[in-house]
Parts: C-alpha cells; structure tokens; sequence
C-alpha cells in the first residue's frame, strides 16, 4: 500500500488515544461529577460513599429487571461514552 506521512500517523496515534484513554476515564469522570453534585455523597461516611457511587452508576448505566437484577447495558452508557469522546479526543488530539 501507499506510505501514510508521519504527520498523519502522529495525530491518528494521538487521536486513538485519546478515544481509548476517554473510553477508559469516562466513568471515573461521571462518579466525580455525581459526588461533587450530591450532598449525601459529600455527608457520608467512606462506605456510605462507595455505596453511593456504585448505585450511581448501576442506575445510570444497567437495564434492572422487576426483582432489581442487572438485565442489560442502559443506552446511556454509549451516549456517555461517546460524549467524552468526542470531547477528549478534539481536546487533545
């Protein structure tokens, strides 16, 4: 094939990732911004906020079935996911 020049592999690398790297931080980001947010995260005790925090994302990003089981992955998941994305990866790269 063709030679790609250095300077387009450079920014496919950089914006590679970034995607990954949003990908990966994507949920930390969201646990952040629901702590700064919630007065009873901000209240509570170590365990309390560990507790918040993975009910926050399960009810955010699981489908529960009627007897509260995680039945599935919540839609909202790849919007958020390709929010940060994009985001970050026009920030950075």
């Amino acid at each position: 094939g063709a030679p790609v020049p250095e300077g387009l592999q450079d920014f496919l690398g950089d914006l590679c990732g970034s995607i990954c790297a949003a990908m990966m931080s994507m949920p930390l980001n969201q646990c952040y911004n629901f702590a700064v947010t919630s007065e009873a995260y901000m209240n509570g005790s170590s365990h309390h906020r560990i507790q918040a925090l993975a009910g926050f994302l399960s009810r955010t990003y699981l489908v529960h079935g009627p007897g509260g089981e995680a039945v599935g992955i919540s839609p909202t998941l790849g919007r958020d996911v390709f929010m940060r994305c994009a985001y970050v990866a026009t920030l950075y790269a």
